[in-house]
């Protein structure tokens, strides 16, 4: 069991005479206390070592939190980007699309997906960026949270993909060509 004890001395013209004192069972709340930050330790130790960037934005657009990849990728610390909307960040030219999709993803709340060309150190990246609600015990919305994770390589496998496939089949159709015109003569 674990208890807070809160004692007061009582003093009689001037002179201590005694205590009160009062103890109560906090054994509920400091486990829940306990629990409470197990599961955050969790939620930290996911946001620090996933290789996805990963954020979490209020209704209102504005960042909560941001994962170390995602502070990689923007080149920017935390404290840079904590309470900074995407205008602030990427100015509001380049925005305008990716808050549309998350004001979607408030309205409906329900999850979604899109993807983005980001410009990094590294040249262009392609990103699949997972969106979806937040929500808190009672069901009612907090925010968003989005999950990106980089395609390029992806991506460029599967153009390299498709023009083997067309070299392929434009060599099949020469072949062909050719087996037909040798039949002939």
């Amino acid at each position: 069991k674990w208890v807070e004890q809160t004692a007061v001395i009582v003093t009689q013209n001037g002179i201590p005479a005694g205590f009160h004192c009062v103890t109560k069972d906090i054994t509920e709340s400091y486990q829940l206390e306990r629990e409470k930050k197990y599961l955050y330790q969790l939620f930290q130790s996911i946001m620090e070592n996933s290789p996805q960037a990963i954020y979490i934005k209020s209704t209102e657009g504005r960042y909560i939190h941001v994962n170390k990849r995602f502070c990689e990728l923007l080149g920017l610390s935390e404290l840079e980007i904590t309470g900074k909307s995407d205008d602030e960040l990427f100015g509001s030219n380049m925005t305008l699309h990716y808050r549309n999709k998350e004001m979607q993803v408030i309205r409906t709340q329900a999850p979604s997906r899109m993807r983005q060309n980001f410009n990094s150190k590294n040249g262009v990246r392609n990103y699949s960026i997972e969106l979806f609600p937040l929500f808190d015990h009672e069901n009612e919305l907090l925010g968003i949270s989005g999950i990106a994770t980089d395609i390029t390589e992806t991506v460029q496998n599967r153009k390299h993909l498709i023009a083997a496939l067309k070299n392929a089949e434009s060599a099949e159709k020469h072949t062909q060509s050719f087996l037909a015109n040798m039949s002939h003569e």
